[in-house]
Parts: C-alpha cells; sequence; structure tokens
C-alpha cells in the first residue's frame, strides 16, 4: 500500500505491507503532491504523479529513487493515468492530448502519440503486451470533454484504442452510451478488461449506467444501472482483474465475476479499496466508523488489521501476490 502525508514541506509516500502493518520504505523525490501511484506487477517499483506534473520512479528493493520524468500537462493531475509492463521495464502514461511510453531501467523516452482531447485516462498493458487506453474524449475530437463544452453540442465519447498495434490511434471501439459524461473509467491490472461508470441520454431521458468492456475487443461483457444519487463513482477490480466491486446506490458494494455468466454478487460490509485473488481477503480505507484516514484489512468479514498512521493519506492499495 502507498500513502502519502499531506503535512510535510517535501512530499513522501510511504509504502506499507498491510499483511503485518509495518513500514517497508518512505521514498522521495517528487516536489509537489501526489495524486496517483501504480506498482509495478512484481512489487519492485513504484511510480507516482505529482500535481507538478512530474513522474518519481523508485526501485522498492533498493529503496531508491531511479527517476524523475517530465511529463505532458492535463486537464488536471488526478485524470492522469500510469501503468507498468508486466516485467516492470517499461512505464506507459496518458493524460491530456498525449500518451507516452518510457525505460523505466535507462529513464530513456521510448515514444509518444498525439491524442485528441480527452480526460479520465485509464490504461493498462495485456499480459501480450498490448496497451490499451480507454478514456472520454468528445464525438468532435477537437474539444476538452469540459463544462465549457456542453455535451448537447459536443456529446462525450469512450475510445478505445491499443497504442501498440499498427494503427494506435484507429479507435477499437467508441462507446457512445456516456453522450452525458462519465464518472470515471477503470482498468483491470491485467489490461482484460475496463469499467466505466456514466450518464447517457436518449430522447432527454437520463441513464446512469456502469459498463464492463473486453479490452481487446471493446465489447460489453456486462452492465447494470445505478440509481446512485452521488456525482462520483468508485469501481475497485481485484488483483486477478476478473472480478469487479461496485454500487448501484452510493451505499452497499457488490462482487460481479465478469467470467461468469450469473448475477451471483457478493456483498461487501462497507466500500473496499483493494480486493485480494479471492474475495476472502480485501481491505477498506479507513473503518466501519467512517473515518477517512487509515486502513482496516480483512479476511472475510473478520477484521484483521485496523491500523497503521491515521495521519497518512491512503493514495493506492494494491495487492502483491507472492
Amino acid at each position: 500500500m502507498a500513502s502519502t502525508d499531506h503535512h510535510l514541506p517535501v512530499r513522501q509516500i510511504n509504502v506499507w505491507e498491510l499483511q503485518n502493518g509495518r513500514g517497508v520504505a518512505t521514498l522521495r523525490g517528487v516536489a509537489s503532491s501526489v495524486t496517483k501511484v501504480a506498482f509495478s506487477s512484481q512489487g519492485n517499483r513504484l511510480a507516482a504523479i505529482g500535481i507538478g506534473w512530474e513522474v518519481g520512479v523508485w526501485d522498492l528493493k533498493q529503496k531508491k529513487l531511479l527517476h524523475v520524468l517530465e511529463m505532458p500537462r492535463g486537464f488536471t493531475a488526478d485524470n492522469f493515468a500510469l501503468a507498468f509492463n508486466p516485467d516492470g521495464r517499461l512505464l506507459a502514461i496518458s493524460t491530456g492530448e498525449e500518451a507516452q511510453l518510457w525505460d523505466v531501467t535507462t529513464g530513456g523516452h521510448l515514444r509518444s502519440w498525439k491524442l485528441p482531447p480527452g480526460i479520465a485516462d485509464a490504461i493498462s498493458f495485456s499480459e501480450d503486451n498490448a496497451l490499451f487506453l480507454l478514456r472520454m474524449e468528445t464525438l468532435q475530437g477537437t474539444e476538452m470533454p469540459l463544462s465549457n463544452s456542453p455535451w448537447q453540442k459536443c456529446p462525450r465519447v469512450c475510445r478505445l484504442r491499443n497504442l501498440l498495434s499498427s494503427e494506435p490511434l484507429k479507435p477499437i471501439s467508441e462507446m457512445n452510451n456516456f453522450n452525458v459524461g462519465v464518472f470515471g473509467i477503470w482498468a483491470s491490472s491485467n489490461g482484460r478488461f475496463f469499467a466505466v461508470e456514466g450518464i447517457g441520454s436518449t430522447n432527454n431521458v437520463r441513464t446512469r449506467r456502469i459498463q464492463a468492456i473486453n479490452s481487446s475487443t471493446g465489447e460489453a461483457v456486462w452492465q447494470t444501472g445505478s440509481t446512485n444519487p452521488a456525482a462520483w463513482a468508485k469501481i475497485v477490480f481485484t488483483s486477478s482483474g476478473s472480478k469487479l466491486a461496485f454500487t448501484t446506490s452510493g451505499k452497499e458494494y457488490r462482487l460481479k465475476n465478469l467470467l461468469a455468466t450469473n448475477d451471483d454478487f457478493s456483498p461487501f460490509p462497507f466500500s473496499p479499496a483493494a480486493i485480494g485473488p479471492e474475495r476472502i481477503i480485501w481491505a477498506a480505507r479507513g473503518d466501519e466508523s467512517g473515518a477517512e484516514r487509515g486502513v482496516s484489512l480483512f479476511e472475510g468479514d473478520k477484521l484483521r488489521v485496523n491500523q497503521l498512521d491515521p495521519d497518512d493519506l491512503i493514495t493506492s492499495i494494491r495487492w502483491q501476490i507472492a
């Protein structure tokens, strides 16, 4: 798990091992507050984006800063996407109007892709090193999908691309059923699925829905309507990438197996922040009292850990399979 302490004048990332609650490393090198982090699949590297548009890359075994990479600027840093490839040697990033690929061993910039203006980026490598990017753009592809470009004039479209294909800018698919806008887009860690939650309008009737798609084809594998009244959304994939936790009410979270055809949902007592390869072990920010800081670790419905520094703001929780 990675957390940041926003009380410090010099920004740092604290890395924890949740199974025993001990600190693993304190990482420094990014000058601005961190908004997102990504772990490599082996758990030996970590990348973090700060609001100053710089990405730090650390070696977690040596607890050493490897590189600070200057990034293209997008709308806001929380719309930034970053992901390691399966062997942890490459780092992909996407934001605003550009995606990039970096060699994190040498710190070398390998290639860039110019994109239509977009936000809510989600990016992920597949196990065979395809690089999938799903993001919200406008139908015209010329305007940033923000409030100054109303959806009625500039309908929103979620476009899926494989940036390492022979035609990297040609969409694999376009999702037009979120033409009002999305609350968020999420990628499974193995690059197999994406999930989207947002609102579409047909004949002036708005519908909120959650949809999961196959990354290789762009085809929908599951969807459900939502009555969640909140202006936010959160979807959490399990570490295996085949299941996702979602809420249609803003309260109770349930688990959907994307490889199963039935809708046998498993409930959670409250909002999960990370889920192991099976539902038996999962983590949540805060605790049942509603506290936002710290982490609770569960085995099934039994609390295992309700610990860690309450002054830390949890940035990311991720499972590392031994």
